[in-house]
């Protein structure tokens, strides 16, 4: 059966969509089938791999334009991808006018589930109607967070919001894992964050993960250099094992 990840945070810059790729990559490697969804309209996902530009986008496929095959673009073995929108408040425009439903992407990888073994959805730094038909489609969460002041402030708005969600449109969906990322080893304020976020998350039921993605140039060199994320880089980067623990730990 399917399992279908959605990485969620309320600010941008955290990695959202570098954890999403470099998961997805990785269970690839494992021989595993991976689609990657995104809702954003940066349109990183595919930007990872150096393709700007497709003639369909996810737009199409929730609104019944095209069928599946046309939409999903595949970018290494056992990995595709559906690219974002172009405009996410004409997309949202035209999901209201078309009174689809937040339960819409949900439906949509019902449809293609015997395809897959993970679905992995990347979605806007922000709570939108955008943002809550990711989650809607969820069977876990990913929260990644910057243990800065903002990152923290974040943190805490996502998990609020994250409990509406679950109040109002997705009982089921869980947090997997709160990821701290872009760390910076010798820096004891983010140490103390940190710690901190791990006592919050703690007191409502919450799982710190294990693996801190470092702050590290790897990820921007392997996408510039070779056009794909660090986990399928053919050089030797830090980021490579940091992301396959990553992985063993939110699918185990």
């Amino acid at each position: 059966m399917v399992k279908v990840y959605t990485t969620v945070m309320n600010k941008g810059g955290c990695l959202k969509t570098s954890i999403t790729t470099n998961i997805g990559s990785q269970l690839s490697l494992q021989g595993k089938k991976v689609l990657i969804i995104d809702l954003d309209e940066q349109r990183n996902v595919l930007m990872t791999f150096q393709i700007n530009n497709t003639e369909f986008d996810i737009e199409n496929w929730l609104l019944n334009e095209v069928e599946f095959d046309s939409v999903k673009v595949n970018v290494s073995s056992g990995l595709d991808i559906v690219n974002g929108p172009q405009s996410l408040y004409k997309f949202e425009k035209k999901i209201k006018e078309a009174n689809v439903g937040l339960s819409v992407l949900k439906e949509k990888i019902d449809e293609v589930r015997e395809q897959y073994d993970y679905v992995i959805i990347d979605t806007p730094p922000s709570f939108s109607i955008t943002t809550s038909i990711g989650m809607a489609a969820a069977n876990e969460l990913l929260v990644p967070f910057q243990p800065e002041m903002y990152g923290s402030a974040g943190l805490v708005r996502t998990i609020d919001q994250i409990d509406d969600m679950k109040a109002n449109v997705n009982p089921d969906a869980r947090i997997k894992r709160v990821i701290p990322t872009k760390i910076v080893k010798r820096s004891k304020h983010h140490r103390k964050v940190v710690q901190e976020c791990e006592q919050f998350l703690s007191s409502k039921g919450i799982e710190l993960s294990k693996v801190r993605i470092w702050d590290t140039m790897d990820g921007v060199n392997s996408i510039f250099e070779e056009k794909r994320p660090p986990v399928l880089s053919r050089k030797s980067n830090k980021l490579k094992q940091v992301y396959r623990t990553l992985a063993k730990e939110v699918t185990s």
